[in-house]
């Protein structure tokens, strides 16, 4: 599907959860559930993106963003990346993340983690779909950069799920005891 496509589909989605045409919340909740798990049959056959069953969640699409959403500095250093972040396409990231979260969970991690986790990757898997892009770290902290504020104080250890992710990439594996840091060290301060 091409990219135009993609984020078309992506907005049906959005302006189908937004449509208040249900008498009911209930008849919302049901019809929501239905179409979710109709979206989530036809993403496990290949017949449309695993992203469309994931998007209509109430604590997800309120923090989906778009490329609208950046500055046009973000937006060019994303289409910079564009090409070369295809060697990770969304579909591997997916299940790159469903081998992240059984980690998490082997690593015995808090079930507030384990849930940040999958929101944190979802988020970003949903971004990457939508506009046609590879998972690149710096393609991940560009988003964040902007989405951070929609995750509230939850920020913090979405943060930390994406360099335990990052790591997870270079090392097949995560370490749970693993610290990161930020902010430039004294180090990297020092003049060259």
């Amino acid at each position: 599907m091409e990219k135009s496509q993609e984020v078309h589909t992506y907005t049906q989605c959005i302006d189908f959860y937004k449509d208040d045409f249900y008498q009911e919340q209930k008849c919302k909740v049901l019809y929501e559930k239905s179409i979710k798990s109709l979206l989530c049959y036809y993403g496990q056959i290949g017949k449309c993106s695993i992203g469309y069953s994931l998007i209509i969640n109430q604590r997800l699409i309120h923090q989906v963003i778009s490329l609208s959403d950046l500055t046009n500095e973000q937006v060019l250093e994303i289409n910079d990346l564009r090409e070369k972040s295809r060697d990770f396409l969304p579909t591997s990231f997916w299940d790159a993340c469903q081998v992240f979260l059984s980690l998490i969970e082997k690593h015995r991690y808090a079930n507030t983690v384990r849930k940040t986790s999958l929101h944190t990757l979802s988020l970003l898997f949903l971004f990457l779909d939508m506009h046609n892009l590879g998972y690149m770290p710096r393609i991940a902290w560009i988003w964040f950069c902007e989405v951070k504020y929609l995750l509230k104080s939850n920020w913090a250890m979405s943060r930390r799920v994406l360099k335990l992710f990052e790591h997870f990439i270079h090392e097949g594996n995560i370490t749970p005891k693993t610290t990161f840091i930020y902010k430039p060290t004294h180090f990297d301060l020092l003049p060259n």
